[in-house]
């Protein structure tokens, strides 16, 4: 008997057995006789020789007396392999008479003995029964119950079967997992209870195993929709667990996960609401949104279904890289770098499908439209613009040869959209968590820091071609390229400067491609450069004379003296530059943006050596001037320069020069009397009648006895008669 019995194990993960039919009558006649003859011992040792599946067909035969169940023969009977049962549950079959179960032969049975405790004494090893020493085996006699006595009969079977946990020598002996398969084959019958029963197992759900008990339970409920065409009851049960999952269990808890992976199928009611759970869709029965942890959790449970169950991982799989478009950035970010880390790597057959869908959201980055409705316009289509392209972004770090496509598609997107290729170029196309919160125990993973251009380096030829040869639209992003892996690269190698020089001759001498490596360049190709660095926006500018003063390493081919001379030296007219744009180039040597490269003595080495030029440049006094306002500590300088603008007589020979001189002793008076007593008497009297608030302080000053006795006599002739001219004005006035 025992031998026979055991034959109907099953390996875990196989599926339901039945148990034969005249074995089951064989058990149960069994049962009946050693309870009527109250032989505790033997019966204990013979039902610790039956295999689980054999011991619940036992009450579950009995339990059909209770309501309108099908014969055991006809049905699916789900389990698992385990070890022997534990006598703890003996009171539970070898009683059943007691508790009101119909199996009772026609003597009324004899309570069994109390079960044993871990503190009482251990039981004995028996011999092995064998049935056949019992005779003909008594009837099984039915006890007619009404609806109400037979769902309480059930209930209270239930009741008593969970209430075993706390049995801890049923535990030792290995029956937990004998009242496993109890529970579900007994929950299979009473679809009513099923929402109860689970509700339990959450209220300690690690304690009670209660990811075990669902599965067995879920078995058992698919086994019958083969065999009653129930597939409802095995979708609305499975429903039922995962939403207990999702409002009980912590979303770090993994039981969700491996719940999808084990389970016989996913309907398609489990994928919509995996859709509503990853943020995709809205949910039939109106339950909140889900949070981000819980969206994380659906993302873990769809790439491990991905991973280990082939049959559904086409439907998953869409359902992933629909999150990597999502609206979410956070969301958005967690999907692509699953994508790109683990599921483009490790699924070969799924790498093609994934391409496929990043080039399709690429495209329709091009299709991209502002919409009439959208308040704040182009930062929608940008945040539209990064939806679709930060996916395609990422796979061109393991995929080089993607490159290409981005430059084209650049070049034919909306200014807005492109600002979105801009953002992913130089970060990293996702900005989220770090890998290890979504992917705990993961090796696969791939770093975007610093965005793409870093990412994939200055050994990529793909980029190396694009900055070389820029698709006509795509200069900007060509340019951004470069600028990154010159930042990024110290030195800069010998083929990146290549094609920076290569991109500056086909982008019809755009000086910009040239910007990250002027400090590579020679003295004669900076100065020859100068016109071009001129007419770009500030910022360029300010960079270009970083570049070229201090390079990467503190010396650049120029000092900022020499600069600020060739800058001075530039010709409007010679050089094909406006005026206007050499004047703002210069001002920026003096703007608090550049006071760490034109410093006060930078500043005075310049002027000292334009002073002496012959002729000085159109713009040095109003240099002057600037650096008058910058540097305070160089008036004493800057009147040197003004004394010798008088020695050369400027007013001769540049009007405009001149007007700068007078200008400049202006606003350092009266530090610089002394620059106007030196004048001819004609220019102190033009000079005093353009600035008529001089004369007074100006007498004063050239009355003080150590001044008059060394100024000539016309120079006070013309201070007293401006004087006299003031006064005169004043008393007509």
């Amino acid at each position: 008997m025992s031998k026979g019995a055991r034959t109907d194990e099953a390996a875990p993960g196989s599926g339901p057995t039945i148990t034969d039919t005249s074995l089951l009558r064989q058990v149960v006649a069994a049962l009946a006789a050693l309870t009527a003859a109250g032989d505790t011992m033997t019966l204990q040792n013979f039902v610790g020789q039956l295999a689980p599946p054999v011991l619940v067909d036992v009450v579950l035969h009995n339990l059909r007396f209770l309501s309108d169940v099908a014969p055991m023969d006809n049905r699916v009977a789900g389990g698992y392999a385990t070890t022997a049962p534990a006598p703890a549950l003996l009171d539970l079959v070898a009683s059943a008479g007691v508790a009101g179960m119909p199996y009772a032969s026609p003597v009324p049975p004899r309570p069994l003995a109390p079960i044993l405790d871990e503190q009482d004494t251990p039981m004995v090893d028996a011999p092995a029964f064998e049935p056949d020493s019992l005779g003909p085996a008594p009837p099984v006699v039915a006890i007619a119950l009404d609806g109400e006595q037979r769902a309480a009969q059930r209930r209270a079977v239930i009741h008593r079967v969970l209430r075993t946990e706390q049995r801890t020598l049923m535990h030792a002996c290995g029956g937990k997992q004998l009242r496993r398969i109890l529970l579900a084959r007994i929950m299979r019958t009473s679809p009513l209870l099923s929402e109860a029963f689970v509700e339990f197992l959450f209220e300690s759900f690690e304690a009670r195993d209660g990811l075990e008990h669902i599965l067995q339970w879920l078995f058992c409920l698919y086994a019958d929709t083969f065999a009653e065409a129930k597939e409802n009851a095995y979708a609305n049960a499975l429903l039922t667990v995962i939403r207990c999952m999702l409002a009980k269990l912590s979303p770090r808890d993994k039981a969700l996960p491996t719940l999808l992976v084990e389970v016989p199928a996913l309907p398609a009611s489990v994928l919509d609401l995996l859709t509503w759970l990853c943020g995709l869709g809205d949910d039939s029965n109106g339950v909140p949104a889900p949070d981000i942890d819980q969206q994380t959790l659906g993302l873990i449970a769809l790439r491990d279904v991905i991973t280990n169950r082939p049959t559904d991982r086409d439907a998953c799989l869409d359902l992933v890289l629909r999150c990597t478009t999502h609206q979410d950035d956070t969301l958005r970010g967690k999907a692509i770098r699953m994508v790109v880390n683990q599921l483009h790597p490790l699924l070969a057959g799924a790498a093609d499908t994934i391409v496929d869908y990043a080039t399709q959201q690429l495209d329709a980055a091009k299709e991209l439209q502002p919409s009439e409705d959208a308040a704040d316009g182009d930062a929608a289509l940008t945040e539209a613009g990064l939806q679709h392209v930060s996916l395609f972004f990422a796979l061109c770090t393991r995929t080089a040869d993607l490159v290409p496509k981005l430059f084209t598609a650049y070049a034919s997107c909306l200014p807005p959209v492109q600002a979105a290729f801009h953002k992913n170029m130089v970060r990293a196309p996702v900005e989220c968590l770090a890998l290890h919160v979504l992917y705990a125990g993961t090796n696969a993973t791939h770093s975007l820091q610093g965005g793409l251009s870093r990412a994939l380096g200055v050994q990529s030829g793909q980029l190396l071609d694009a900055i070389k040869e820029p698709v006509p639209g795509s200069e900007a992003l060509a340019l951004q390229v470069l600028h990154s892996l010159c930042d990024a690269a110290d030195p800069i190698p010998e083929s990146l400067l290549d094609s920076a020089r290569a991109a500056y001759a086909h982008a019809q001498q755009d000086v910009r491609f040239l910007l990250p490596c002027l400090h590579l360049l020679s003295r004669d190709e900076i100065r020859r450069m100068l016109p071009e660095i001129v007419v770009l926006d500030a910022d360029h500018i300010i960079a270009a004379m970083r570049r070229i003063v201090s390079g990467k390493t503190g010396t650049g081919p120029l000092t900022a003296s020499e600069l600020l001379l060739a800058l001075h030296a530039l010709d409007a007219a010679k050089d094909g530059v406006p005026l206007k744009r050499i004047l703002e180039a210069v001002s920026l040597c003096f703007t608090p943006g550049l006071h760490d490269v034109f410093t006060s003595d930078m500043l005075a080495v310049a002027l000292q050596q334009m002073v002496e030029q012959s002729p000085v440049p159109l713009l040095f006094m109003r240099s002057v001037i600037q650096t008058a306002q910058t540097a305070p500590q160089l008036h004493g300088f800057i009147i040197d320069l003004l004394s010798k603008m008088v020695l050369r007589q400027t007013w001769k020979t540049d009007a405009r020069l001149w007007e700068g001189v007078l200008r400049c002793a202006k606003q350092l008076a009266p530090r610089s009397f002394a620059i106007y007593l030196q004048l001819p008497a004609a220019q102190l009297k033009a000079a005093l009648g353009q600035y008529p608030d001089l004369i007074t302080p100006l007498n004063v000053y050239a009355a003080t006895p150590a001044v008059r006795a060394s100024v000539p006599g016309g120079v006070l002739g013309a201070l007293t008669d401006a004087a006299k001219s003031a006064g005169t004005e004043a008393n007509g006035a």
